[in-house]
């Protein structure tokens, strides 16, 4: 038998594990109420949009047969030539989840750094510590914004990624274009 314990990366064993929002099943049963409006996972009470719905309806009957052209290059071109970048600065992934996982296991190592704002997205907080990385968190002000100007202080020569979520999540707070950080935070050319 082996000792899987003493296999497995530390920083993944030191990991917290992410609990996602109760069902609104669950969360009636211990209300003991018939109706709740869940707002707490990018849950939608209205439910989707009926043009969404057609869309999906659409997709699966000419496409669910087929495997996904997962790079989207009709999407990538659009995007470069929106932003006037090139089709390298863009990646696609299923999710949030799954391009900020790519990203960690790409870019992170034990000696990097990764800031990102005291209250947001969970799935930042959880690549770095999978990936060993100090993770920096930003506090919030006191009226739940995100202090951009303290993440933008905070970066230092070891800061790998800085992470900024746009509206937030949880808060729902949008960040404003002229208070954002990006535009002071260059990333260094590679020769």
């Amino acid at each position: 038998m082996h000792d899987l314990q003493g296999m497995a990366r530390s920083a993944i064993l030191n990991t917290k594990e992410y609990i996602p929002g109760k069902p609104v099943e669950a969360v009636k049963r211990g209300c003991g109420m018939d109706r709740i409006i869940k707002l707490d996972t990018n849950e939608n009470p209205l439910g989707p949009s009926p043009l969404a719905v057609e869309a999906m309806i659409r997709e699966i009957r000419e496409g669910s047969h087929l495997y996904p052209e997962s790079l989207c290059p009709e999407l990538v071109a659009k995007l470069s030539a929106r932003f006037n970048l090139s089709a390298a600065s863009f990646y696609m992934g299923n999710g949030a989840d799954a391009v900020i996982t790519m990203m960690g296991l790409t870019f992170l190592n034990p000696e990097d750094e990764v800031i990102f704002p005291g209250l947001s997205f969970p799935a930042y907080d959880g690549i770095a510590a999978k990936m060993g990385a100090t993770r920096v968190r930003i506090p919030m002000r006191p009226d739940f914004t995100i202090d951009t100007e303290a993440m933008a202080g905070a970066v230092t020569p070891r800061t790998k990624l800085v992470f900024l979520c746009n509206p937030n999540n949880p808060t729902g707070l949008m960040t404003d274009k002229r208070n954002s950080m990006i535009s002071m935070v260059r990333i260094p050319e590679t020769a």
